[in-house]
């Protein structure tokens, strides 16, 4: 992040090894966004969409598919959802949810995390049990 806003030395930052530029003053949601790029980045997505089981996930059109089926979910499910992908193989605390799930002037109820883990839970086993009827 910087003042620095000339062309020249957007130019000259990236040449010299920069992944990103961003100048002051910028919007948090911005930053987000370009922090969440990078770190897909950084967990080696060649594309932007990811399968694991009977779950695939689009990240350009912020698309779910269950069992083959587009699945409706909102943007914190998404992002919830992102979350797990992206630390596969690892069990995350709360608190590391929580983290990464809210931004840092949200204040999230005692049991926010439970609700949006069982929204997901449920989408999935309805595609499953789809499968089975």
């Amino acid at each position: 992040m910087t003042a620095r806003d000339q062309i020249e030395d957007r130019i000259r930052l990236l040449d010299e090894g920069a992944d990103d530029y961003l100048t002051k003053p910028f919007d948090f949601g911005e930053l987000e966004a370009r922090c969440r790029a990078l770190l897909r980045r950084k967990q080696g997505y060649a594309a932007n969409v990811t399968e694991h089981g009977n779950i695939v996930v689009n990240r350009d059109s912020r698309q779910v598919f269950i069992e083959g089926e587009l699945t409706a979910i909102t943007n914190r499910e998404f992002r919830l959802l992102e979350i797990f992908l992206g630390h596969l193989g690892r069990v995350l605390s709360k608190d590391e949810i929580t983290d990464h799930l809210f931004n840092f002037n949200e204040t999230p109820g005692p049991n926010a995390i439970e609700l949006y883990v069982g929204r997901l839970r449920k989408k999935w086993l309805k595609g499953i049990w789809r499968l089975v009827l």
